[in-house]
């Protein structure tokens, strides 16, 4: 048998060629049995090898220990013939660093079906809907500022427009519709940033994650939950993903994650609490003006908090990068 990529003679056990990396052989979910990676169904049980079978691993959540001999990879702890390039297994390359040649280690980690999927894609949309809606949140305040004069000016007798103070008002209001409907879109792009960044996670080597890729954007969704969960979630892709160009090592659950995740979570939390407010606040609280300042306080807090993101985004996409380079060089 060979190599669909390097061409080189490989044996017909093997998951990934050691020479070059390339997956050969991928496991059937039904009984296990291992199969080209070319199958279309599975020549001991006859079930078709679809992609969500191809990606599932029967071993996956269980510890796999390599035989304590010849040299032993430190993610899967599989043996591999002395001379070989990358792990016959998991595909991880092999070098002094990423190698064990003592038993096994107390450090075993399940094999995955993840593969690591460049970010850069979806970081520049991220980022440049967030860069939008920090302009359009700006334009907002600015409105509201030019509203709020202008009710001074017609209450205190010096405006002679009569119509002044409603078309100020009528375009606050289609600010604030914009940067309402801009939300969604926004939204949708960073919670697929999230899925993706947390789907490299393991890849790049920060085994047994606390949160699933699929639970990294659920939790946004459960109420109560939402109000912290979200958070927890970016400080364990900030820890795996910005290592210095490291690899993340079995402790990389105990790194500090940077102030600014913390910054941004609760300017984000109180923009929501204040944007709550403004449908709720009644007329005799303030008037307008209370209403303005509430409205300024919101768009100033949710420019903030989108300011901090857009470099979180941006440093985690730089660090995940790094990392993958770092495992390619070998």
């Amino acid at each position: 048998m060979y190599c669909f990529n390097c061409a080189r003679e490989v044996d017909g056990q093997w998951k990934f060629c050691r020479f070059c990396g390339q997956r050969m052989a991928v496991d059937c979910f039904v009984c296990g049995a291992r199969c080209p990676v070319d199958s279309l169904f599975c020549h001991e049980c006859g079930v078709r090898m679809s992609e969500s079978h191809v990606s599932s691993d029967p071993t996956r959540g269980q510890p796999h220990y390599g035989r304590p001999t010849g040299l032993l990879c430190s993610r899967c702890r599989t043996a591999n013939e002395p001379g070989s390039a990358y792990c016959y297994s998991c595909g991880l390359p092999l070098d002094d660093r990423t190698l064990s040649h003592q038993g096994p280690a107390p450090y075993a980690v399940p094999v995955s079906g993840r593969v690591y999927l460049s970010l850069r894609v979806r970081s520049n949309w991220t980022v440049g809907l967030l860069v939008a809606i920090c302009i359009a949140s700006a334009l907002s305040i600015f409105t509201a500022i030019d509203l709020m004069q202008i009710e001074r000016q017609a209450e205190a007798g010096q405006y002679t427009l009569y119509d002044a103070p409603g078309y100020a008002a009528s375009r606050l209001e289609n600010m604030g519709m914009l940067v309402f409907l801009m939300q969604f879109p926004t939204a949708l792009a960073v919670l697929m940033w999230v899925h993706r960044a947390s789907n490299n996670l393991e890849p790049l080597g920060a085994h047994v994650q606390r949160f699933s890729p699929a639970w990294s954007v659920g939790w946004w969704f459960v109420p109560i939950m939402n109000l912290f969960r979200p958070y927890q979630v970016l400080a364990e892709i900030w820890k795996g993903s910005v290592c210095g160009q490291t690899l993340p090592g079995p402790n990389w659950h105990n790194r500090r994650v940077s102030p600014m995740l913390a910054w941004w979570w609760w300017m984000w939390i109180v923009a929501r609490i204040t944007s709550y407010v403004l449908y709720f606040l009644p007329d005799s609280a303030g008037g307008i003006s209370g209403f303005l300042l509430f409205w300024v306080l919101t768009d100033l807090l949710s420019m903030c908090a989108g300011v901090l993101a857009i470099r979180i985004v941006r440093r985690v996409k730089r660090g995940q990068e790094e990392l993958h380079q770092e495992l390619m060089a070998g």
